[in-house]
């Protein structure tokens, strides 16, 4: 499937070993963001809160745990 990067607007082929494409296979209409601009939306985000992706995944596994 080809899909849009919402981001940096390039278009992408999303094959079935992609780690999103279960999410639009099943939500056709879900948006896409590219690795790389996820990537850079990760590191702005830490950067502005101070908090790691890693910690948050932490954070939320112990609390699913309660």
């Amino acid at each position: 499937m080809i899909k849009t990067c919402l981001l940096c607007k390039k278009e992408y082929e999303i094959k079935p070993g992609h780690p999103q494409y279960r999410k639009l296979l099943i939500k056709k209409s879900s948006s896409f963001t590219c690795e790389s601009c996820n990537r850079n939306l990760q590191m702005e985000a830490s950067a502005t809160t101070g908090l790691k992706p890693e910690d948050i995944e932490t954070d939320h596994d112990r609390m699913l745990k309660k």
